[in-house]
């Protein structure tokens, strides 16, 4: 027997089929083993409920009593009411003292010379830093009094 482009093909068509009932076979089999698996499961929800029924009847009929026992006035709940009270706002203003870019200390540079131009060796020595301030600065120095009005002007003889 030779292998020719129909043996081939048939082949090919075999190897399909084949594939197409076994893809088809585990498709029915997961569901048939999916819905089994459902019908035993509301199987065992539908006995625990009957069992927890059967165990909260005598808790019902005591959530029933109790409910009758409420609603006679003398076992009335107090009512809540709800009122607007009034309220304070409070401020508390903090002042925090750092220090800015400009007081940062300098490595220092290089100087030179009025009359030339080539640098010095030794640059001057960088500025203390500032003291640190308090935690309330001192109040602002009282303004400057007005200047005095100027004396009015001598009338003029008209010429």
């Amino acid at each position: 027997m030779t292998y020719d482009a129909r043996t081939r093909d048939r082949y090919r068509l075999a190897v399909s089929a084949t594939t197409a009932t076994v893809a088809a076979g585990a498709i029915t089999a997961t569901g048939w083993l999916a819905g089994s698996a459902a019908r035993d499961h509301a199987a065992a929800d539908a006995q625990a409920q009957a069992a927890q029924a059967a165990q909260a009847a005598p808790a019902d009929r005591d959530r029933a009593r109790t409910a009758g026992q409420r609603a006679r006035p003398q076992h009335r709940r107090t009512r809540v009411v709800l009122r607007d009270r009034p309220t304070r706002t409070r401020v508390t203003t903090r002042y925090v003292a750092g220090a800015s870019s400009a007081a940062m200390v300098s490595s220092g540079g290089t100087l030179t010379a009025s009359g030339g131009s080539a640098p010095q060796s030794n640059p001057a020595p960088a500025a203390p830093a500032p003291a640190p301030q308090a935690a309330h600065p001192a109040p602002a120095p009282a303004p400057a009094p007005a200047p005095a009005p100027a004396a009015p002007a001598a009338p003029s003889s008209g010429s």
